[in-house]
Order: C-alpha cells, then sequence, then structure tokens
C-alpha cells in the first residue's frame, strides 16, 4: 500500500550524491546499505574530492559492479573541510545526475542505515506535500552505545537529508561557506516549504565526533564560525556554549570561534532574510522551545 502512495504522489524514485574525500575505509559500508534498500536508487554519483588514499579505487570498483553508480572527479581540497569545497563538490554532483528523481539525497561517505530506510523517506515526502527537506534520524556512538542526537527546528540532520527535486532547485546554490547546510533549510523555509526529521528511518553516524574537523576544539571552532555566518544572535550562542560545556570542556571553542570571527569583522550570509530567519527562531520566548528540541522532548 506505501508502494502505492509513493507511485501515486510521483515519489517512486530517487538519486544520491555523496562527497567522498579519503573514504576508502567507509563507502563500502555506505554502498552495502543502498544495494540492500526495498528501494534501489536511481543513481548515485559519487563525487572524488580530492582524495589521496584508495577512495578512486574503491569509487571504480563500484562503478564497475553496480550500474546505478557514477564516478566524478571534485573540486578538491588540501584539508578536509565542510565549507566552500564540500558544498562545490555536492553541487557539481546534482549537476552531474544524468535524470531528474522526484527526491534527491546527499548521504556522507560515513553513515549506514537499514534496507527500509530510503522507503520510510519517500513515504515521509508523499504523506506532506509541501515538504521539501527531511533527514533520518542519526545515531551516534557515546560511551560505548548507539544513541539519538536531536536537532533545533526546522533544522534536519546534516550528514544524510533528501530534497524534494523542486525544492532543491529553489535553495540552491548553496553557500560557498560552513554553514550552508543551515542556510539552504532556512531557504526552504521562507520558500513555503516544511522540513523534519523522520523519526523511524534511523541512521548511523560512524565517524566519531570531530575526527574530520581534528578533533573536538577543531570541531567546536568550526559550529562557531558556522554561527556567525549564519548571524546567530551573541546570547544565543553563548547559552548554547554554556550548555554543552556541561558535558564537554572543549565546547568552549564555539564561543571561541564564534567570538573570533565577529571581533575580526567576518563576512556573514549576504541573504538577509535568512539571517532575519534564524535571528527570529533565538529570541528570548523562543528558547525554552529550542531546549526541549535539544533534549528531544
Amino acid at each position: 500500500m506505501m508502494e502505492d502512495v509513493r507511485a501515486a504522489a510521483g515519489l517512486d524514485s530517487y538519486s544520491v550524491v555523496t562527497a567522498a574525500r579519503n573514504e576508502a575505509a567507509n563507502l563500502p559500508r555506505l554502498a552495502q546499505s543502498l544495494m540492500t534498500q526495498d528501494v534501489l536508487p536511481r543513481e548515485w554519483v559519487i563525487v572524488d574530492d580530492g582524495s589521496d588514499d584508495e577512495t578512486p579505487q574503491c569509487i571504480a570498483q563500484l562503478a564497475a559492479e553496480l550500474p546505478w553508480v557514477r564516478v566524478l572527479r571534485g573540486v578538491g581540497a588540501s584539508t578536509p573541510t565542510r565549507g566552500a569545497p564540500v558544498a562545490a563538490a555536492l553541487q557539481s554532483g546534482f549537476a552531474a545526475l544524468s535524470e531528474r528523481a522526484a527526491v534527491v539525497a546527499v548521504v556522507d561517505a560515513d553513515v549506514s542505515f537499514d534496507p527500509r530506510f530510503f522507503h520510510r523517506v519517500l513515504v515521509a515526502f508523499a504523506d506532506e506535500a509541501r515538504l521539501g527537506i527531511v533527514s533520518g534520524a542519526r545515531q551516534e556512538l557515546r560511551a560505548g552505545a548507539w544513541r539519538r542526537h536531536f536537532v533545533t527546528t526546522p533544522n534536519v540532520e546534516a550528514p544524510c537529508r533528501a530534497y524534494r527535486s523542486d525544492c532543491l532547485a529553489a535553495v540552491l546554490p548553496y553557500e560557498p561557506h560552513e554553514g550552508w547546510d543551515g542556510v539552504d533549510v532556512v531557504r526552504a523555509v521562507l520558500g513555503g516549504w516544511t522540513t523534519r526529521v523522520v523519526d523511524d528511518a534511523v541512521f548511523r553516524h560512524h565517524r566519531p565526533v570531530g575526527a574530520r574537523d581534528g578533533g573536538t576544539v577543531a570541531k567546536w571552532r568550526v559550529e562557531g564560525r558556522a554561527a556567525h555566518y549564519l548571524g546567530y544572535r551573541h546570547s544565543y550562542v553563548l547559552l548554547r556554549t554554556l550548555f554543552h560545556t556541561r558535558t564537554d570542556a572543549a565546547a568552549l571553542f564555539l564561543w571561541v570561534g564564534y567570538a573570533g570571527r565577529a571581533l575580526g569583522r567576518a563576512p556573514r550570509c549576504s541573504d538577509r532574510d535568512v539571517l532575519a530567519e534564524v535571528r527570529r527562531r533565538q529570541r528570548l520566548r523562543e528558547l525554552p522551545q529550542r531546549l526541549r528540541e535539544v533534549r528531544g522532548r
């Protein structure tokens, strides 16, 4: 019956784009997750973004074994980064898609999920006509157990998100900066789309938090820089820093990254409507709701 719902809504197909830099250890696991989906992707474009490990050979082998895998050489980067190079790599992946699927998913190489994952994502889109961006529910390995990670609305999880194709066209191009994966969500909301996390579409994030950024200190510093780019209120960033330092002292560098960019008068997102919406959701009367959300309530 769910298959009929998806087909009637024209949402029975999806494509996947992955930006991969030095992901030889992770891509086979993701490939296994995609190969075992109840609904196979129409195509999977893997953008090799300047790898200097065995990633090119891994991708070539996947393309030889799976007819729906395509390989693309990205812009490359001297170091792993969540800013402009990743955004550019993903956009080149979108442009390389051979045909327009109803849903386009951005999936990091370091995630995995069960065979019903994309079935649940497509059903969510079919059930809600104005749903523009969704993600799965993220689990991270902490203290030896897989635990749920929560985000505040309207955000969705960055490592594994999917766009209705019309919504994706409306939010592109990505911002060439840390925080691009927050700007697109706000643009979607301002354009009349809804966003949400699909609770029963669970994915596991296998890379330890901060590993890609060079450790937890660097991770929080990057988060702070992204917060400045998105125009976060000073008070909101300070409260967020204090909240996270209860369990991770390195979270102090969230404030350090933010304040450093503020003192240096670094540029912010040029879309003033995005900045205004971000700040609106951080008003004092909104904080209790944000706190409930980040605690999963």
